[in-house]
């Protein structure tokens, strides 16, 4: 059980953008369909699987305790650098915030997102996974089933978060969703650091 939800928060944890980025897009009227977001989310799955195999691969010419140390290592520093970005974005989000609202003719149409759109958003959103995965193979995560999660966590977020944009207008609070998404990193690091100096 433990186990299982350790790989849970993992996914939702390194998938917090996608929410943000279907949010954002409901408000806009922009629609992401099942195939765009299917494609975004592969990205993030084959990202997350080669990334968890480099990492495992790694593991392998270290000792248990290193892998341990250098995985925690990994997600502490993801937990920061969200930190980070989440106080560099205080400007931008009082920024749109005075943005004036959409009008009633904006909001009844819907612009479907293009495939080359949905592309770059794929290549951006697996950047995280990317970092996340070699610090889940470092620290001993399996593969497929983080490849399989990576997928679903990337797919479900964004379609809730155009939900969320397209029928509340309210806008996602990316702040407090950033902050827990690094906490949850953080909290890996630090147990994973924590049970690499027991071993």
């Amino acid at each position: 059980m433990n186990e299982l939800i350790a790989y849970l928060l993992l996914g939702v944890a390194t998938n917090i953008d996608n929410l943000i980025i279907g949010t954002t897009y409901g408000l806009k009227r922009h629609r992401i369909d099942f195939i765009n977001n299917v494609m975004i989310g592969s990205f993030n799955g084959a990202a997350t699987f080669i990334s968890v195999l480099v990492g495992d691969f790694l593991r392998q010419f270290l000792t248990a305790q290193v892998g341990e140390l250098l995985g925690g290592m990994v997600f502490l520093t993801l937990g920061f650098l969200t930190i980070a970005e989440t106080y560099m974005m205080d400007e931008q989000l009082d920024e749109e915030a005075g943005e004036k609202p959409h009008s009633s003719a904006a909001k009844s149409h819907l612009v479907r997102v293009s495939r080359r759109e949905a592309l770059g958003l794929g290549l951006g959103l697996s950047v995280t996974n990317i970092a996340g995965g070699v610090g889940a193979g470092l620290a001993g995560f399996e593969v497929v089933r983080m490849t399989v999660l990576m997928f679903i966590f990337s797919i479900l977020p964004i379609s809730l978060g155009q939900w969320v944009g397209q029928h509340t207008a309210a806008k996602f609070p990316q702040r407090w969703a950033n902050i827990t998404a690094a906490t949850v990193l953080v909290g890996f690091g630090v147990w994973k650091l924590v049970g690499g100096v027991m071993s």
